[in-house]
């Protein structure tokens, strides 16, 4: 038998219900006969445990080459291990695990009646809360589930017309990276895809994506979580280093050899996303795209979106890895429309008004089928073709005047009210409208065509078309007003709260604008102390509360500007000023509270801003402040310990900042957060440069690299993924440091390899002052020992001119700034003749052609710096530019 699983499911008598158990996570409540979400869950794990009412089992998902798996029930007494056969995921039930734990637990009874009831060695609870933690707040967990049914292609409707021509297209998938299907809607994609999906159903995982989806982490999860129902051996690891702090991309490199191991032991996979139109988040594009490039050869996707993705398709069709299906694909030809009037319609028409029907509908599916649904109520079909035109505009009336209007009141009420819902069961109907038959209405709506279509084989979920749903709630706030409208999505919000779907009873609270209620679902949807929150997702319910809930309650401003942190563009003053803008009213109320910790977390958060706004100043005072707040278990301590050492490296005092940098170091390695150890491991070679010790230095920089693949394209896409920019200051400034010690042992090739690989990370030159600083001084060594001295006088001027005067003039970048303006000097003063020449060029001579455009200014700015750096002493330019161009003190 496999190893112990580490989640429980307990059956609570107090309550009636069946509570999961998860390592480090909050018990999850299922209702008896509510299994949705409980199946849902199935299908991403493996293992676990039962403790039921009449016995207790160790529950195996096992591994098929084809399909999900089965499960199985094991139960172990002192005589021996039984095994009981399960079925999928779909059929393990309460009730059938209660039925096989009873008789399991009877039979080994049975055989040793001196033997203790359950002697099953099920870990106990503390010890799976113990086990490493695989699911977060991502919205997936157990607590936070979506339905099954997106993880399979919608139900075929009864009357489908077999497009033999597109699934032939469809076919030629199985030879390319990605296929993308892209039409607007009511094209019959979805439909198209689904037939294609049933003829090959064994080889095909489904996800239909949904807003909720545009968080990174949930995306993935949601992905993998659909491959494992088809391929259940696969992702469990990946799934594992998604959750982890720290970075996305080893998740995602394991996922792909995970597949690329899969290669020859099944048949093709073949992955489709529909709806992806849905997804607006740029880090998901840039991930998606990365793992597009690096798909094994036998596994391909296929995407369905009503707009072209934000995805680099152009490069992707120039490498012939692109197939496309479009709306002019999509159209139903003159035999489809035909065959849909009179085999599906049941509309018998003269060939002439099947050719007008065509004509007028453009082919455009959607449109042909309420066409043909007003035609069957018309006494003369091929009198009322001849009706149809302005057919785009006549839809929505149509639905409206002709389709609803005519429908008993009972059930125009239950449209209206059920029309703001995603998706649609009995029970959430019920909760929705107050009636406690909606299954009965569900099923009337159906046989009557009304445009809802079934998710699954049980029809137990459904959802309604989107142009009919669109019409629907145009309608309902036209007819019922808005206050009404906003009740019933609250009454949705409390069904998806008791059945834990957080996600999704957040985004009807706010849609029902009940923002208090909205701010404390969040609050239990948000993992404390967690890197891997899905900020995104959270960043966009945040931005539709009103300012004054906001400044109401610290912890949720404290949020939005954690989350704002982690996701914005940080070029952006007006973000960063709102970001700000939070920061102080989470410090005013925590203050007011006198909840200090929490004050010296906000204390810390803005220092962390002033770090990213290059404001030293602000940087250190804030730290300082925090400083006596914070104790060591915050997880904004390791960041005060950076800043502190820091702060203690620019004062010169070396050994206060080396026990700083050395303890931050080992504290953020044993929290996983790789950014933060990045940082640390940097900040110890700097202090190791100061006290000479080279090799030690050379060390501490090549540990921060093992967070950096050595595939450059692989790494831009990681520091995408984890900060927004593709070339944050932490990889720059580790390359150039290493280029700068090889150029210290003269080893010129690799100084030359580490400075490739540094400007191979930037793409853009708004880079912070330091790395600018940084990247020029190592540039320009290496062109002046090449003997391309006018060049690097060209690199220093060009540095120089893109650094504004106040940035240069700041105490605390003085002794960055100073370096490459000293170097400036040396080289100006070694080259005798050069300064001369440019100071005695006559009024009409263009200083552009003296080495470097800017190179008087950058002469009187290195004198400027280097009087304030050495007053003390009043040593010579010269000297002092030397003496600067041989040391090896540089922050970041």
């Amino acid at each position: 038998m496999p190893k112990l699983p580490g989640h429980v499911l307990i059956w609570s008598p107090e309550g009636s219900i069946y509570e999961l158990h998860a390592p480090a996570c909050h018990p999850v409540q299922f209702l008896s006969g509510i299994v949705e979400s409980w199946f849902f869950w199935l299908t991403t794990h493996t293992a676990f445990s039962f403790q039921g009412q009449y016995g207790r089992l160790s529950v195996y998902k096992e591994a098929r080459k084809r399909g999900a798996g089965y499960w199985y029930a094991y139960h172990t007494s002192s005589v021996q291990t039984r095994k009981r056969y399960l079925g999928r995921s779909e059929t393990v039930t309460f009730a059938r695990l209660e039925e096989a734990a009873q008789d399991l637990q009877a039979f080994n009874q049975e055989l040793s009646p001196e033997s203790p009831p359950v002697s099953d060695p099920l870990p106990s609870l503390q010890a799976a809360q113990a086990n490493n933690k695989i699911f977060s707040q991502t919205g997936l967990e157990p607590g936070a589930t979506m339905v099954m049914t997106r993880l399979s292609p919608p139900h075929l409707p009864a009357t489908l017309v077999v497009r033999e021509r597109l699934l032939l297209a469809l076919d030629t998938a199985l030879s390319r990276p990605l296929t993308l299907l892209s039409a607007s809607a009511g094209w019959g994609k979805t439909t198209l895809l689904s037939a294609w999906a049933h003829r090959h159903h064994e080889a095909v995982a489904w996800l239909s994506l949904e807003a909720l989806d545009n968080d990174l982490t949930r995306f993935w999860v949601s992905l993998i979580a659909a491959l494992r129902r088809c391929w259940p051996e696969i992702g469990a690891r990946a799934l594992a280093l998604l959750q982890a702090p720290g970075s996305l991309s080893p998740g995602l490199t394991t996922l792909l050899n995970e597949m690329a191991d899969m290669h020859g032991e099944t048949s093709p996979i073949l992955l489709i996303l529909d709806d992806y139109h849905v997804i607006n988040e740029s880090t998901i594009h840039a991930s998606l795209t990365f793992w597009i490039e690096h798909l094994p050869s036998h596994v391909h996707l296929v995407l369905a979106s009503r707009v072209d993705p934000d995805l680099p398709l152009y490069r992707f069709r120039a490498r012939g890895h692109l197939g496309e299906i479009r709306d002019t694909d999509l159209r139903f030809t003159l035999d489809e429309t035909r065959h849909f009037l009179k085999q599906s319609m049941g509309i018998a028409l003269s060939e002439a008004n099947v050719e007008l029907m065509e004509a007028r509908t453009e082919g455009w599916i959607a449109s042909l089928q309420l066409a043909a649904i007003f035609l069957q109520k018309h006494a003369d079909p091929s009198a009322g073709v001849q009706t149809l035109s302005g057919i785009q505009h006549f839809l929505l009336d149509y639905m409206r005047e002709e389709i609803l209007a005519r429908l008993p009141s009972h059930l125009q009420d239950f449209l209206l009210q059920t029309s703001g819902l995603s998706r649609l069961s009995a029970s959430l109907c019920d909760a929705v409208t107050g009636r406690n038959d909606s299954e009965l209405l569900l099923e009337q709506i159906m046989r009557a065509n009304l445009f809802l279509q079934p998710l699954d084989e049980s029809r137990r979920w459904y959802r309604y078309h989107a142009l009919w749903a669109q019409a629907m709630q145009h309608e309902a706030q036209r007819r019922l007003g808005a206050p009404t409208v906003r009740m019933l999505s609250n009454n949705a919000s409390l069904w998806y709260e008791h059945q834990r779907l957080l996600p999704e009873a957040i985004e009807a609270a706010l849609t029902g604008e009940a923002f208090p209620r909205a701010a404390t679902l969040i609050g239990q949807f948000v993992a404390p102390h967690s890197f891997r929150n899905p900020y995104h997702l959270i960043c966009s319910w945040l931005r539709r509360i009103p300012d004054e809930v906001l400044q109401a309650q610290p912890d949720l401003s404290f949020l939005y500007a954690v989350a704002m942190m982690f996701t914005i563009d940080r070029r952006s003053s007006t973000l960063w000023a709102r970001v700000e803008s939070l920061l102080e009213w989470a410090e005013q109320g925590f203050a007011r509270q006198e909840r200090w910790e929490h004050l010296g977390e906000t204390l810390q958060h803005r220092a962390n801003l002033a770090f990213f706004q290059d404001d030293l100043v602000r940087l250190f005072a804030f730290a300082h402040q925090a400083q006596s707040l914070l104790t060591g278990h915050s997880l904004m301590y390791h960041d005060n310990l950076l800043v502190r050492g820091l702060a203690a490296l620019l004062a010169g005092e070396v050994q206060m900042a080396w026990q700083c940098f050395l303890e931050g170091y080992r504290r953020t390695k044993n929290l996983g957060d790789h950014s933060s150890a990045f940082a640390a491991s940097l900040f110890l070679g700097e202090v190791c440069l100061e006290k000479g010790e080279v090799r030690k230095a050379a060390y501490y920089y090549q540990q921060g690299l093992t967070y950096v693949d050595e595939d450059q394209e692989f790494s831009r896409q990681h520091l995408l993924l984890e900060t927004g920019e593709p070339e944050p200051f932490f990889p720059s400034s580790t390359y150039h440091n290493l280029a700068r010690l090889a150029y210290e042992r003269n080893e010129m090739a690799d100084a030359q390899s580490y400075l490739s690989q540094a400007l191979a990370l930037r793409e853009k030159p708004e880079e912070a002052v330091h790395i600018q600083a940084s990247g020029a001084f190592i540039q320009a060594r290496l062109l002046h020992a090449s003997g391309e001295t006018v060049q690097a006088l060209d690199t220093l001027s060009q540095w120089e001119m893109h650094t504004s005067p106040l940035t240069l003039s700041q105490p605390p970048y003085r002794a960055i700034t100073t370096r490459p303006l000293a170097l400036y000097t040396s080289i100006i003063l070694n080259e005798g003749g050069m300064l001369h020449r440019c100071d005695t060029a006559s009024p009409s001579k263009d200083i552009s052609t003296c080495p470097g455009k800017n190179g008087l200014r950058i002469l009187r700015l290195s004198q400027k710096h280097l009087t304030k750096q050495c007053s003390a002493d009043r040593c010579s330019i010269k000297r002092h530019s030397i003496g600067f161009c041989s040391r090896s003190t540089v922050w970041v």
